[in-house]
């Protein structure tokens, strides 16, 4: 009988998780980092996990509004994450749309939106580290 795998060594999720805990032991250091560092992890397990739904957003999004008192960014900049940001979820979302419930033959177009998803998350998510005004 084989061994169903455990979820901390399967090869699927490793990316996400150890770069979730490797960030975590990074900036969670000092209590008051603890929710840039949550907001850090969260992000990055989504953005790297090998599933990707629209409520697995929420998990981060819920944890901005802790984190904007300690961010200091322009407005252009802002807007220019946030842009970018619904850009990506909406490119990324359509086409896997047309994917899941349409049954379209569309897993080129996914795969390449999938890498702009991630390139486009990244991009804000390094934007968000470079303003954070924490310990760190």
């Amino acid at each position: 009988m084989v061994e169903p795998a455990s979820p901390i060594t399967s090869d699927k999720l490793s990316p996400a998780m150890g770069l979730a805990l490797g960030l975590g032991l990074v900036f969670g250091r000092e209590k008051r980092d603890l929710v840039f560092a949550w907001f850090v992890q969260t992000v990055v397990f989504v953005v790297f996990n090998k599933v990707c739904t629209s409520q697995y957003f929420l998990w981060y999004l819920l944890l901005l509004p802790l984190l904007i008192p300690q961010l200091s960014m322009s407005l252009q900049r802002a807007v220019a994450c946030i842009i970018v940001w619904a850009a990506t979820q909406g490119l990324w979302l359509s086409e896997a749309y047309k994917l899941e419930f349409l049954g379209e033959n569309v897993y080129f177009g996914l795969w390449m939106r999938g890498l702009v998803y991630i390139v486009g998350n990244c991009w804000v998510l390094v934007q968000i580290m470079k303003a954070y005004r924490g310990s760190l």
